[in-house]
């Protein structure tokens, strides 16, 4: 189990989080908040996104959404905010404000917010929700069904139990994150902060098998390149190799082959 934690200024504002202390705590991701709405920005994003990664976190960025706002202008702003800064988790859409509109017109501008970021990023993006809102507010009150494209994106659900396995929302049959607390304690963080739980290893996180080179990768890229290599022996074929897979292993455990932003 790869575990984690979501953060915002909430935390921030009671002092700096000390990141190294929360990567020593055994923690190997990191949610940061970025923004809400249409203008507002976390005022700790910045610190937050850049400290954990430093730290060796995986990172990623999720914007709280406001239903009645402009969906166009909440997905641009966020990704004005994100753009350029280190992330290898998917960019997340936290489903979770209540409102006072129609469902069918909730599910409409909900899809408008997800295509434009994702049209923007070229990227999928994930979403945030508990069973209780979406399962009450995703139900189009016309067709009395829930949308297909939510389905089709990864899951991160908070439920907060102390149960083996969470409540989905009706449109899943699995997770991919789980907020299990909100008020979790952590080295390096002072105050409540929310825990996630991630079933797999950090490479499955990361969304990429382990990569491994062999000797017969390595005798290929020496037969198709387009310089002349004679007379490679055996023994330093096996070293290459070698060097080779204790590079590869080393991008693996850091994530930077996925490391999108820098």
């Amino acid at each position: 189990m790869i575990r984690g934690v979501d953060v915002s200024h909430w935390q921030a504002d009671r002092g700096a989080i000390r990141w190294g202390e929360v990567a020593q705590a055994g923690y190997d991701f990191a949610y940061c908040k970025a923004t809400q709405g249409k203008d507002f920005i976390d005022t700790a994003y910045l610190s937050n996104i850049t400290g954990a990664k430093t730290a060796g976190l995986a990172v990623g960025s999720y914007h709280y959404w406001i239903p009645e706002v402009d969906s166009i202008l909440q997905a641009r702003h966020f990704m004005n905010i994100v753009a350029g800064l280190p992330h290898n988790l998917p960019y997340m859409f936290d489903l979770e404000q209540d409102s006072t509109l129609r469902n069918s017109q909730l599910i409409a501008n909900a899809f408008v917010f997800v295509q434009e970021v994702e049209q923007l990023s070229g990227e999928f993006i994930a979403i945030y929700t508990r069973a209780s809102y979406y399962n009450q507010k995703l139900k189009d009150e016309r067709t009395l069904q829930y949308p297909i494209w939510a389905g089709e994106k990864k899951l991160w659900v908070a439920n907060y139990t102390t149960a083996s396995q969470p409540i989905l929302p009706i449109s899943w049959d699995d997770y991919w994150l789980w907020q299990y607390t909100s008020t979790g304690r952590v080295p390096g963080i002072i105050g409540d902060v929310d825990l996630n739980r991630f079933q797999g290893t950090k490479e499955e996180l990361l969304g990429s098998p382990p990569i491994e080179v062999s000797m017969q990768l390595v005798s290929w890229l020496i037969q198709i390149t387009p310089l002349q290599v004679h007379g490679v022996s055996q023994a330093n074929l096996q070293k290459f190799t070698r060097h080779l897979n204790d590079l590869v292993a080393d991008w693996n455990t850091r994530g930077d082959v996925l490391d999108y932003g820098g």
